[in-house]
């Protein structure tokens, strides 16, 4: 995050309006808003692939199935997926 890399940090937040937004509510300094924005984007980044990879699956599974039952696992497969999260 750009915020955390600035050396000395800047004065105000103008250029950082989600920052801005998010203090006193989510931390009380701008370092600490910072800091859990770029915690929870990394843990968002590998969830988010593996959603993606079981989403993609999925409708390949379901557009190439030819029974009923075949759609029912593609189902079954990605609500797993999420449950595991």
């Amino acid at each position: 995050m750009r915020y955390l890399s600035t050396s000395p940090r800047p004065a105000g937040l103008a250029d950082y309006p989600f920052l801005a937004a998010e203090l006193g509510a989510t931390a009380e300094t701008a370092d600490q808003v910072a800091q859990i924005i770029l915690n929870l984007a990394t843990r968002w980044r590998d969830v988010g692939a593996r959603l993606e990879g079981a989403r993609r699956s999925a409708i390949r599974a379901i557009e190439t199935a030819a029974a009923r039952r075949e759609i029912d696992a593609a189902e079954a497969s990605f609500a797993g997926v999420i449950n595991a999260l």
